[in-house]
């Protein structure tokens, strides 16, 4: 069996940089079918996509929104050699930054980040700026499975998924694909240095960055999970032919080739229109360390919300029981009642109606308690819109649920405030009796939390002090507790122990005064929580205004925002000349000689990105808003510009012979129009042919609308205004993530030996796959590398040449006469599953054997199922009894738990 067929007329010319632009059949790259004989074109061209099915493979296509900074200020191989060394000892401290464990309610609340630095994130400020970056309307928390206890800490701690990326770029002999800001790349993701997890192939065309430090891009992929050898084998030839070996053409190739076809940029032959000759042109290895953010629940928001309220009760009851008992100093008296009547006034809402008085005067509204029960963020809220007059009529209720929300976050700030302003004798000191104090006293705190988690090692992840509250509470007047905690001290302090160089054993009455102490710090945490609790009333608005100016969105608590720290390397295209194909994997190191040699460049860039599926809920609903009237318009400008029309008549008359094409041609006849809306910057940009006969409205193909600059339609421009709202502020949020990162990096290099005052943390103005291929054509080096690992390997036709294949529909090709083997790897008590059928008049069985084949595991069928006892390999053999009309058949796999 030759399935895996050889390089015929491949005209690559291997040790030339390129090939000329073909204008003859000869200049084309074929491969031979050694079955058929036939010339297979390893190019695209204009029935390339025509009568071809779609793919298999699952994929995605959107706007890319994405905040990609990148570090300045360094030379690429300098960088390379810094995040290199010692095992890539920098990176794997620079890809975690600890200021976005702050992004963690959700999670057990007495397990998450307290501290000051954690609050200053939550209320949008990068710790130690004096402004905030943004304002917290957005709240985000880290997926499930990435924040686990650390057993080494004993405490949770941001997990990263870590991979290797080997990526390919291609462009052809002109780079059309780079000077028209578009970009395809095969991908391998490996999992470990030789287990491939997916194939991917990707298109993406740049849309530039905008003015916040965004990059938006239109994106395509399909992927490959658990790809066969087949499918890895063959990669170069999907890109080249827009054929994926998975099942059918490839939909992001066959968008590339559109773009530069219905440009006119493409050449033909006498045989072949349109043809598009993609080669490759640089080679990258990417590590990439990443994790999602969520947004967060409702339920979470709300129950943050009452956490904080349980906690302004707790410090009412506190403030008066230490009134009560005489401990508040008669000069702090009017202080603590002062704060017990704003705690009062924020728990009955006089405080929030306080705050709220102003801005609801303005919107028509008297903001008396009762009247703002019905606009308290906890109340229900306004719902969906369902059109722009629903807008015009009902956003007012949303301001002013909006002005609550601000005064609510405002009365919880100012409890906050009064509690604690940062002086040494705060509010907070005198409620918790600790006024008086000793470093013994504050030093004590540490130590007995130490000794409590030596005791019980389910009190290391606490990070608040409730439990060491009341466990301390049990304690009181406990002299064997207090034996046991000197003892701990003292021996520890012999140990050499730093945190308890200091210690000194207490006596009772300073083992029980403990308790005020660790009430403090206690109340510490209550007051970074309660200020929490008010700014989530910002989040639980936006929640609202989300889903009344975008009303087809949805909040995504799940994969909504990847955060990835990118350490990527640029190779000249024949790094890999000479490694056997089997060979080429991650598990080749890369940073060592010979290879190293071949290093053109390095980038660290840190990619915090909505993912496709969710960006364009937002994207679509802006392009859509804009093009109510501006769509119209601009397509009259354009028909009358254009001599195509220039009466309201002929306008109607040109949509509709428009509106008959099917997609592609009308895809095609919207170029020039698209042209036009670029040139005169209209905010209706790259209009698809679905989104032209979806959007335009022709009861607006008037005059009127043509000509009156201030034409509009009620409801439209507050629908503009909104949804424009609640995208920046998703787009700011990606901004901030990004920027939590800079002291970190910075730092991490300056330790590395980087000169810390030339680092920059900046947007990143290009992809690494555009910088890569621009760099490829500034060397001028050739491309031989990369084809020469190309070369098809021996065909499955043995045991001892078995092809490896994971689960899902694999298509293969029998050559008559001969046998097929595939080598499967089976988990204990796994069920494999398997089947093959074929075409035409043949009989087709399969036969589970042992990994030599020696042994029969399942006698031959059209199916067969085979639970594993332990882990093992089988082995199985695909025979056809008959000739296949084309020696085609499908071989599915699937593996099921028991």
């Amino acid at each position: 069996m030759i399935r895996h067929l050889q390089l015929f007329a491949l005209t690559l010319a291997l040790a030339s940089a390129a090939w000329a632009q073909p204008k003859d059949d000869a200049d084309l790259p074929f491969r031979e079918d050694p079955t058929s004989g036939e010339k297979v074109p390893l190019f695209m061209h204009s029935t390339t996509f025509i009568d071809s099915s779609l793919s298999s493979g699952w994929g995605r296509d959107a706007v890319e929104i994405e905040a990609a900074t990148t570090l300045t200020g360094v030379e690429g191989k300098e960088l390379f050699k810094l995040l290199q060394a010692r095992d890539m000892r920098a990176f794997k401290r620079l890809r975690r930054s600890e200021a976005v464990e702050a992004f963690s309610l959700g999670f057990d609340v007495n397990e998450i980040p307290w501290t000051s630095d954690a609050e200053a994130v939550r209320e949008g400020f990068v710790p130690g700026d004096r402004s905030p970056t943004v304002t917290p309307y957005v709240w985000l928390t880290i997926e499930s499975d990435k924040f686990p206890v650390d057993p080494e800490r004993n405490r949770r701690r941001l997990e990263l998924g870590t991979d290797v990326m080997d990526d390919i770029y291609y462009d052809n002999d002109q780079f059309l694909l780079l000077d028209n800001d578009l970009s395809v790349r095969a991908r391998k993701r490996w999992d470990s240095v030789d287990v491939m997890r997916r194939l991917l192939i990707a298109m993406k065309k740049e849309g530039g960055v905008d003015e916040f430090g965004i990059k938006r891009a239109a994106k395509m992929d399909q992927r490959s999970d658990s790809p066969s050898n087949q499918a890895i084998r063959t990669l170069h030839e999907a890109v080249t032919r827009g054929q994926v070996s998975w099942g059918g053409r490839s939909s992001a190739l066959e968008k590339v080739y559109n773009d530069l076809r219905e440009r006119g940029l493409l050449s033909s032959t006498q045989s072949y229109q349109d043809v598009l000759i993609l080669e490759p042109k640089a080679f990258l290895r990417s590590v990439r360390s990443r994790y999602h953010l969520n947004e967060i629940s409702d339920r979470q928001l709300r129950s943050t919300h009452e956490l904080g309220l349980q906690r302004v009760t707790a410090l009412l009851a506190m403030a008066r029981e230490a009134r009560q008992d005489g401990a508040v100093p008669a000069d702090r008296l009017a202080e603590v009642q002062a704060f017990e009547a704003r705690a009062q006034g924020l728990l009955d809402g006089s405080s929030i109606a306080e705050f709220a008085r102003a801005p609801l005067a303005k919107l028509g509204v008297t903001a008396d308690v009762a009247e703002i029960q019905s606009l308290l963020p906890t109340s229900p809220g306004i719902g969906r819109s369902t059109g722009l007059a629903d807008v015009a009529e009902r956003e007012v209720f949303l301001l002013q649920r909006k002005a609550v929300a601000e005064a609510t976050r405002a009365a919880f700030a100012q409890l906050n405030e009064l509690l604690d302003n940062g002086d040494s004798d705060s509010l907070r000191r005198v409620i918790t009796r600790t006024l008086e104090r000793t470093d013994l006293d504050e030093d004590s705190v540490e130590w007995f939390t130490q000794w409590a988690r030596s005791e019980d090692a389910s009190l290391g992840p606490q990070r608040t002090l409730e439990r060491f509250v009341a466990l301390h509470e049990g304690m009181l007047g406990d002299a064997a507790a207090l034996q046991r905690y000197n003892a701990y001290g003292q021996a520890q302090r012999a140990s050499g122990d730093n945190d308890f160089e200091d210690f000194e054993p207490l006596d009772q009455a300073a083992w029980d005064g403990l308790r005020f102490h660790l009430r403090n710090e206690q109340v510490r945490i209550w007051n970074r929580q309660l200020k929490t609790a008010g700014t989530v009333a910002l989040g639980m608005w936006f929640d609202e205004a989300r889903a009344f100016y975008v009303p087809d969105s949805r909040r995504s608590t799940g994969n909504f925002l990847i955060d990835t720290m990118d350490f990527a390397s640029i190779y000249e295209p024949t790094v890999f000349a000479g490694v056997a194909p089997q060979d080429q994997t991650a598990a080749v190191d890369l940073s060592r000689k010979p290879y190293v040699d071949k290093l053109m460049h390095a980038t660290l860039v840190n990619e915090v990105q909505i993912e496709l599926d969710y960006s364009s809920q937002y994207t679509d609903r802006l392009k859509e808003l804009a093009s109510v009237v501006e769509l119209p318009r601009q397509f009259m400008r354009w028909a009358s510009a254009s001599g195509l029309a220039d009466d309201e008549a002929a306008y109607a008359a040109l949509y509709a012979e428009l509106r008959a094409l099917g997609d592609d041609e009308l895809q095609a006849r919207l170029i020039p129009f698209n042209d036009h809306l670029a040139k005169v910057g209209s905010p209706v940009q790259n209009l698809a042919a679905d989104e032209f006969t979806r959007w335009l409205d022709t009861s607006r193909l008037t005059l009127e609308v043509r000509d009156d600059a201030s034409y509009t339609v009620e409801g439209l421009q507050p629908a503009i205004a909104g949804a424009r709202f609640v995208f920046e502020q998703y787009r700011e949020m990606l901004t901030f993530v990004a920027k939590l990162k800079e002291e970190r990096v910075k730092d991490t290099l300056d330790r590395a030996g980087a000169d810390e005052d030339a680092l920059d943390w900046v947007p990143s103005t290009g992809s690494k796959g555009s910088i890569a291929v621009s760099m490829i054509r500034d060397s001028g080096v050739n491309t031989g590398g990369l084809i020469d690992w190309l070369t098809p390997p021996e065909p499955n036709n043995s045991v001892a040449t078995a092809e490896g294949v994971g689960p899902g529909w694999h298509k293969y090709t029998l050559t008559s006469g001969e046998d097929d083997y595939f080598r499967i790897i089976v988990d204990q008590g796994q069920t494999l599953d398997l089947s093959v059928s074929g075409q035409g008049p043949v009989d087709l069985t399969l036969e589970v054997l042992s990994e030599d084949g020696a042994t029969q595991l399942v006698a031959p069928a059209t199916s067969a199922s085979y639970t594993a006892t332990d882990d093992t390999v089988v082995i199985v053999k695909v025979t056809a009894s008959g000739t296949p009309n084309d020696g085609a058949y499908t071989f599915r796999v699937s593996k099921n738990q028991p």
